[in-house]
This record gives C-alpha cells, sequence and structure tokens, in this order.
C-alpha cells in the first residue's frame, strides 16, 4: 500500500488522539521509525506540514503565513489578525515568518491565494512588465 505525506499525517493524528499524554513521546518515536523504515524521511517536512494543515482543521481554524520584512509590532499583528478573521469569515491562525529579502511590505498567504503587498513582489511585477515590453519591440 502506497502512502502519502497526508496518510501519514492522518494516521499520526488519530494515534495521538488515542494515546495518554505519557505515551506521546514513545508513540512520536516509533512513528518516525516507521517513516525512516519505509524510505519516506524525504517527506519529513511534508508530514509535519501536513500533520499541522489537518489540526488547524479539526479546530475550525484557517492557518494564514504572515511574511515581512521585519518583525510586526504587536499591536499590528493583532489588528491584522481581527482584519483577516473578518475578511475570511473565520477564525485565523497567523504563523508569522521574518523574510529580509521583501525589502518591505507584506505577503500573506492562506491555502489557495497569496496577497503580495511587498517592496519585491512590486519591483519584480515592474521588471516583468518592463522585460515585456522589451520584448514586444523586437
Amino acid at each position: 500500500m502506497k502512502c502519502t505525506p497526508r496518510d501519514y499525517a492522518r494516521a499520526y493524528l488519530e494515534l495521538a488522539r488515542q494515546a495518554k499524554a505519557s505515551e506521546l513521546s514513545l508513540l512520536a518515536r516509533r512513528f518516525w521509525e516507521l517513516v525512516w523504515k519505509r524510505r519516506h524521511f524525504a517527506w519529513r517536512q511534508l508530514i509535519v506540514a501536513e500533520t499541522e494543515q489537518l489540526m488547524y482543521a479539526q479546530a475550525g481554524l484557517t492557518p494564514v503565513e504572515v511574511a515581512t520584512a521585519k518583525p510586526l509590532l504587536p499591536a499590528a499583528a493583532t489588528k491584522l489578525e481581527s482584519e483577516l478573521k473578518t475578511s475570511l469569515g473565520q477564525p485565523v491562525h497567523l504563523n508569522f515568518v521574518v523574510k529580509p529579502h521583501l525589502l518591505a511590505g507584506i505577503m500573506v498567504t492562506t491555502q489557495d491565494c497569496r496577497f503580495d503587498a511587498s517592496l519585491k513582489g512590486r519591483l519584480d511585477q515592474l521588471y516583468q512588465a518592463l522585460a515585456g515590453s522589451a520584448n514586444d519591440n523586437d
């Protein structure tokens, strides 16, 4: 039987749900040993990501990644969370990531959508527009 990262995530969450708190460490160790034995350890990041997605779904939360060039101030983070909750119409879980290459601005990514208001994104758009018009003149 072929397993996908999502299959591993579902299996782990089901086992973790049934286990006692004192058994979770052993469960995790045996789970990763099984993944290793099946030669799927390269999927570890995908398995963890799928597990997080399933946990958020079970909790009724929409995971949202917020990338900025510098850390957001707590007041700005709270306001952003409130605005996203209103915009998406459901509770959100924000994962803040600092990406200095964005230069300035913000990039918000949900499961099916990306809003890029970063300086790097705008410069990339400008470059594409200029490169496209340069190619049109040939």
